[in-house]
């Protein structure tokens, strides 16, 4: 679905116009929804009465903090809606943060690390295939290199580690804007771990600890 049907698709979600998407098959209402971010989802509950609970089992979330006013209430939807159909497999999940939310209620940086890391950790388990975090300059943790359902990856702003070993299986786009690495060893197995990489996209930052850039990948098609 392009910008355009996505536009359509919205404006319909909040009137009258809901109505062709009530009559697609389920499986159809699942593959259009997931196109749209979770705020117009949860607009679309609203309107329809029979989708009071729509949001909890689109499989995938797709969010930004300006839609909210408090940091803790940003939380509390995310913590939420995961722990709805934990078993079940999710397409994708988008987080976005940045600092328009208001200072005194902002988590610290050890708040932030322990958010990000605990929602990681249950995409990882429930196979998410598309992930894209933009939460500060947070710490990625283990589970995320380790993670064989994931298809497409792109990181803002965040921290990562150098570690031992990196599977990324099934990963085809990378996308790293302004990340940070330990070391050139910890870019290099990132890349080196996606097996069958075919699109790296990568904005640097002037600090992200990279001395010398090293690209190395046999199924590479697009940087």
């Amino acid at each position: 679905m392009d910008e355009e049907g996505r536009e359509q698709v919205r404006a319909n979600a909040s009137g009258v116009g809901a109505d062709w998407l009530r009559k697609l098959p389920e499986s159809l209402q699942w593959h259009v929804l997931l196109k749209l971010p979770t705020k117009d989802v949860v607009k679309a509950s609203v309107v329809y009465s029979k989708w009071r609970h729509l949001w909890r089992y689109v499989p995938g979330l797709d969010l930004d903090c300006r839609d909210f006013k408090e940091y803790n209430v940003v939380v509390k939807f995310i913590d939420r809606f995961l722990s709805f159909n934990s078993e079940s497999s999710l397409e994708k999940f988008k987080i976005r943060y940045d600092s328009v939310l208001d200072a005194d209620d902002d988590g610290d940086e050890q708040t932030d690390n322990a958010n990000v890391t605990r929602w990681i950790n249950a995409v990882v388990k429930r196979h998410v295939k598309q992930l894209d975090v933009a939460w500060g300059e947070v710490v990625m943790p283990p589970s995320l290199y380790m993670c064989e359902s994931l298809v497409s990856l792109k990181l803002s702003d965040a921290n990562l580690p150098n570690l031992e070993s990196v599977s990324l299986p099934s990963v085809k786009v990378l996308d790293l804007v302004l990340v940070k690495f330990a070391n050139d060893l910890a870019f290099e197995r990132l890349i080196s771990g996606c097996f069958v990489l075919e699109s790296l996209v990568l904005y640097r930052s002037p600090n992200d600890n990279v001395k010398v850039l090293h690209v190395s990948s046999k199924s590479l098609l697009s940087f």
